[in-house]
């Protein structure tokens, strides 16, 4: 029963025989028949010579046989039965999400409606892989080479089970043939000395009696004796040789037996050896594939929660609100007047007898008189001008949960209805297109408002409007969403000043609290700093925030970078550096080597950026014992953000690589005073040629000379899979006034005269 101990510490009765496992508690391991000799110490010989030594020694390895068969069978049928159900869960699993998807997906502007999409679209391709890795397991990973083993089992069993007792009939055969032979022998013996005893009798009488006239009868009788005496040691001496040849038959017969047990012996310990081997490969196999289809799932459902807790609530019903078609003159409630009754005769026989005197006047002033309820009633047509308002009768829609179709139910907001392709548009960007497009992106947007009002190609509509917004957002931003070569150009810097403000800020007094870069901050803070960084990076003052609010917007920016610090085209080489770290392929020395060699392919703003956050993350880590963010939980956080592949961090690929990307960042923080020379300090200088006059944050490195030229290697989006597509961030659009866009206009200009120093 093996390593059930090892799953599962609970006090079992002490005949089994997994207790013979440690526990994970610590508990000492003991072995009912030797507590001193360890499991598996002795190799094939000796097991062979104990059995043999028994006399039941063959029988109990044949019973061990079958019940390890036994065993086999109850594992196969519980695997293949699980199997079966999760193949039936994730079928199901699939139907549900395909089910409901279309149903989530047809209005907008509802809470967290990215995040259950998104969690939609992981359930499906969960399923998927599930169902996939059930289907192996049930074919040539698990239940097929150990349906096949166990067969050879049984087999080899079967047959030395044969062998051994037609072996132990003869051997019994010759035992009682020897019993039987050896019972003879003593017969003959007693009846030789029976006669030997007369013979010597009958010849004493006839000495006694020689003379007497009795003596010829006693003379031939005594001769009748010895002729007795001499028949029956002949038997008896036959008896005695058939009972040596029995001993000799059993001899040798025992000593066949002995090697005939030796070997079937060795048969059976091949057999156990080569069935616990192919259990072993599959349940290796078996726990591999379990691992690789759910160990993405924590770091989904963590990005899911973490997402979910920066969601506003009624955000969404406020920007439905906000995007309904504004009325350029509202029109006011008239108020209601008194109108009066009117008989029914009058007017029935006016239309009966139409007359040009004064009964003609007075139904027409009837006619003409406004609000008559009447007239509304028979000249629906006629009457134009109605003083009660007449109230658009607006569809509220049934308390039922079926919604309408699009077609039945035209949307109120003049752009028509947005289909959600993906959720990938709710991210960060849904920030910076409320404040980073000014007036250019908001001119962009109202005309677009004006579009196939008619509900016609508004899908196709809406993508062109996407992608019109991307190019306004390039235009825009100058901080988040940024390339950061054209960042450090636009400000002259070799770091963006947003790292370096946020690092230092951090590590004055934030570098110990608990779970720093795990726990995020408020969201309508972390909104507020982003869009000062976005206006003015250089006159942002971090002393008010909080340290969770600041790591936070530094984490959101590096994930915003349209490449991750440490490039697309190094991505392969750092996941391949880290699993051959993990497997032990590769010595302290060659890890180092081959980082460094990656890290001086990286851009110079990379790598400078990237020894920056690495040697920070290295302090962060260093204050483990309070903050409890060792370099594997930073790598943990920081793995996906700072390395991700091009196609994205929702692919399988990503997701099963995100060990690597968290091996490869804890790589670079335990060596970073290897990679990346001394230890770096963040200083604050004054640069006097600064318009502003401010202090400017810098971080120099140490006077001792690095091992290398600043540069390390850093992971991608923070614990999470896809956090682009669920980050749903947005803000209303910020007003720009002439002044403002002009002074804007300048700031490219101003940016590029201050001097940054950077070691």
């Amino acid at each position: 029963m093996g390593d059930m101990d090892v799953i599962c510490p609970v006090e079992i009765g002490k005949t089994k025989s997994y207790e013979v496992i440690p526990s994970v508690a610590g508990s000492s391991p003991h072995t009912p028949l030797d507590e001193n000799k360890e499991i598996g110490a002795m190799g094939p010989e000796e097991v062979n010579v104990i059995l043999k030594q028994l006399d039941s020694g063959v029988d109990k390895a044949l019973q061990r046989a079958k019940v390890w068969s036994k065993y086999l069978k109850d594992i196969i049928y519980y695997i293949d039965k699980k199997a079966q159900l999760e193949s039936e869960f994730s079928k199901n699993l699939i139907r549900l999400a395909q089910t409901a998807k279309p149903t989530l997906m047809e209005d907008a502007f509802l809470p967290l409606q990215s995040v259950y999409c998104t969690l939609l679209s992981q359930d499906t391709e969960y399923a998927t892989n599930c169902q996939a890795t059930q289907t192996l397991l049930q074919t040539q990973k698990f239940v097929r080479p150990l349906s096949s083993r166990r067969a050879e089992h049984d087999k080899i069993r079967k047959m030395v089970k044969e062998t051994w007792s037609r072996e132990l009939k003869k051997m019994h055969e010759s035992i009682s043939n020897l019993r039987k032979a050896r019972s003879l022998y003593y017969n003959r013996k007693q009846e030789y000395e029976k006669a030997y005893e007369l013979a010597m009798k009958t010849e004493s009488e006839m000495l006694s009696q020689s003379g007497s006239s009795g003596s010829g009868t006693i003379s031939s009788k005594v001769d009748k004796r010895k002729k007795m005496v001499e028949e029956t040691m002949n038997r008896a001496s036959e008896a005695e040789m058939m009972y040596k040849e029995c001993i000799l038959e059993a001899n040798n017969r025992q000593q066949d037996l002995d090697k005939i047990k030796g070997d079937l012996l060795s048969k059976v310990y091949e057999q156990i050896f080569l069935c616990d081997s192919t259990i072993k490969s599959v349940t290796v196999e078996y726990f591999n594939l379990l691992h690789t289809v759910t160990a993405p799932l924590p770091l989904r459902f963590m990005t899911l929660c973490e997402t979910s807790k920066l969601y506003e609530p009624a955000s969404q019903y406020a920007e439905f609100v906000r995007r309904l078609p504004n009325t350029s003159n509202p029109q006011t409630a008239e108020p209601f007047a008194f109108e009066p009754y009117v008989p029914v005769f009058l007017i029935l026989s006016d239309d009966r007898k139409p007359s040009v005197h004064s009964s003609a006047s007075y139904s027409s002033e009837i006619l003409s008189q406004e609000g008559s309820p009447l007239c509304y009633d028979i000249h629906s047509q006629g009457s134009q001008n109605v003083a009660m308002k007449e109230w658009q009768c607006t569809e509220i829609g049934s308390d039922s949960d079926s919604s309408q179709s699009p077609e039945s139910s035209p949307p109120t907001s003049p752009r028509g209805p947005i289909t959600l392709e993906a959720t990938t548009t709710n991210s960060m960007e849904d920030l910076l297109q409320g404040y980073s497009e000014e007036s250019e992106c908001s001119q962009h947007t109202k005309s677009s408002k004006t579009t196939d009002s008619s509900g016609g190609n508004v899908k196709q509509h809406y993508h062109h409007h996407h992608h019109h917004h991307h190019h306004l957002h390039g235009e825009c931003s100058r901080t988040f969403g940024v390339k950061l070569e054209d960042h450090v150009k636009l400000y002259n810097t070799d770091v963006p000043l947003i790292v370096k403000k946020c690092l230092s800020e951090i590590e004055k007094k934030g570098i110990t609290i608990k779970g720093i870069y795990r726990v995020s901050g408020v969201k309508s803070k972390v909104e507020s700093l982003c869009k000062q960084f976005e206006a003015d990076p250089e006159g942002v003052d971090l002393t008010e925030q909080h340290p969770n609010v600041i790591t936070s917007v530094l984490k959101m920016y590096l994930r915003q970078l349209p490449e991750p610090l440490l490039t697309f085209d190094a991505y392969s080489s750092f996941i391949q550096v880290a699993k051959r770290d993990m497997v032990g392929n590769l010595s302290k020395e060659q890890t180092v080597q081959k980082l460094d060699e990656l890290i001086q392919k990286l851009p110079i703003a990379n790598r400078k950026t990237t020894a920056l956050i690495i040697w920070h993350l290295r302090q962060v880590s260093e204050e483990a014992n309070e903050n409890q963010m060792n370099a594997s939980n930073l790598g943990i956080v920081f793995g996906p953000t700072l390395l991700r592949p091009l196609e994205g961090t929702a692919s399988l690929s990503s997701l099963v690589d995100t060990p690597h990307q968290t091996r490869a960042v804890e790589l670079l923080i335990t060596y970073a005073d290897q990679l990346f020379g001394e230890k770096m300090e963040t200083v604050l200088t004054s640069t006097p040629d600064s318009s502003s006059g401010k202090e400017k944050l810098e971080r120099v490195p140490s006077l001792k000379p690095s091992r290398r030229d600043q540069s390390s290697e850093s992971a991608a989006p923070e614990d999470s899979s896809t956090p682009e597509q669920v980050f749903h961030l947005q803000l209303p659009p910020k007003k720009v006034s002439k002044k403002q866009s002009s002074k804007d206009s300048a700031s490219p200009h101003r940016a590029t005269s201050q001097k940054k120093a950077y070691n």
